[in-house]
């Protein structure tokens, strides 16, 4: 993940955190490889992403259905990284599109009516077995 410094697109690195929320509240954009934890939580916080190397299959799937959706951009060429990047966070009107879009497709809630959907579930399973 990357957070830009407003001096002059100033990169930083970061490595594992548990801070994942806050650090992408503060940031820009998100550059990443399109897992699907990191993917989702990105959506929840309508942070555009530049996907990186995506692995065969789910990452395949991920970066494919973003970059349809047009909160993401795909790149297979490292050596632009940089200058897409760059040319990016200069750009805040496309960043603001991603955002709206990634905001139209993104569900912050969805823990929660996951949640919401195993609890009825349970219920009405303990109903059946208690009626017996």
């Amino acid at each position: 993940m990357l957070l830009r410094d407003d001096t002059y697109h100033q990169l930083s690195a970061i490595g594992y955190t548990e801070r994942v929320h806050e650090i992408m509240a503060a940031a820009t954009l998100l550059i990443t490889k399109p897992g699907g934890l990191t993917c989702s939580e990105a959506l929840a916080m309508q942070l555009p992403m530049l996907l990186l190397k995506p692995l065969p299959g789910q990452e395949e799937e991920n970066a494919d259905y973003l970059t349809q959706q047009g909160v993401a951009l795909r790149l297979s060429d490292l050596s632009v990284l940089a200058s897409i990047t760059d040319s990016l966070l200069a750009e805040q009107e496309i960043l603001q599109l991603m955002r709206r879009r990634a905001q139209a497709i993104g569900k912050a809630t969805a823990a929660d009516t996951v949640t919401a959907i195993l609890t009825d579930e349970l219920n009405e399973t303990a109903d059946i077995y208690s009626a017996m």
